[in-house]
């Protein structure tokens, strides 16, 4: 749908004393199926000498942990005992595989939380593991949920979003933390704000110049309430433009509720994978992880929005 007609759907709308707002998935990105059934688990896939792999965190009420799968044959790789680790993301730069998440839980599987640490953790060979570094602490009162890590001409950006009240579904931003080195880090001006409405599961890519910042954020269609994957870009981490496409969206794709969520992506064989989660974000009962591919590499893909 070009700008010019999206403008004239908002005008119509709004003359209609409705505050609906449909936006619907690109339409060069196609839905390849699930991945993992009832998993309502954050994931990042990386490439990984050669081939996909897909870093879960896992939120079960057992205890947290982390699994690393190939995409292709499923097998899993690792499984890691993070009890620190609610969210997180994984990153691979010259032979190191990093996963980065939040940690302080004070109630496993509950609604209680306090996350407002930020820590790393390397291996070489997916068997041995540093201990946890703790590279980041958000102020106090404040919690910390998904990281994402990018690299740009300079160094390195992690966007984490948080909350500054008791529970998840308080209104977030997210904020940028910068290191040369994937180890040291330090705050960065600039912020991404949730515009009053659901905001979580940010993922950060920097392209030609630009940060493009991928989050779930709610909406109200005709349909009803509903949660989809947007994008946004910046030059400079503080003015923030929308693109005209979700990365994903649940309109016109009733199997997947209302909701398609933390997105993430990894070029290879200059296509883009993308996986994201789609349910009702009540947990992992019935929600499902999908795996979604674009023709063309991430630059383009990123670009395609706008």
């Amino acid at each position: 749908m070009k700008k010019i007609e999206i403008a004239i759907l908002f005008v119509l709308l709004a003359g209609c004393g409705q505050d609906y707002t449909e936006i619907y998935t690109n339409p060069q990105t196609v839905d390849l199926g699930v991945f993992m059934d009832n998993e309502g688990a954050e994931s990042t896939p990386v490439f990984w000498q050669d081939r996909v792999l897909i870093v879960t965190f896992h939120r079960p009420a057992s205890g947290y942990y982390v699994t690393i799968t190939d995409m292709n044959t499923s097998e899993v790789l690792a499984i890691l005992n993070t009890p620190d680790f609610t969210t997180g993301c994984a990153y691979v730069e010259n032979g190191r595989f990093y996963i980065y998440g939040t940690s302080g839980i004070t109630v496993t599987g509950g609604a209680a939380f306090n996350n407002n640490t930020i820590s790393v953790i390397t291996s070489t060979d997916l068997r041995s593991w540093t201990a946890p570094h703790v590279l980041y602490r958000a102020a106090d009162g404040t919690q910390a949920w998904n990281v994402s890590v990018t690299k740009t001409n300079g160094g390195y950006v992690m966007a984490y979003d948080y909350s500054e009240a008791p529970i998840e579904t308080s209104p977030s931003q997210a904020r940028f933390l910068y290191s040369q080195d994937l180890y040291n880090w330090q705050d960065m001006p600039g912020r991404l704000v949730g515009s009053n409405r659901y905001f979580a599961a940010v993922t950060l890519r920097y392209s030609n110049g630009m940060y493009y910042a991928m989050f779930v954020q709610s909406y109200k269609s005709r349909s009803g309430y509903y949660l989809p994957n947007i994008i946004a870009r910046s030059a400079d981490l503080h003015t923030w433009d929308y693109g005209r496409y979700a990365v994903m969206s649940p309109l016109g794709r009733p199997a997947y509720l209302n909701t398609s969520s933390d997105a993430d992506m990894v070029e290879v064989n200059g296509k883009t994978l993308i996986v994201y989660l789609t349910g009702d974000q009540g947990g992992p009962a019935g929600t499902k992880m999908r795996i979604a591919e674009f023709p063309y590499g991430i630059d383009i893909f990123l670009a395609s929005h706008f």
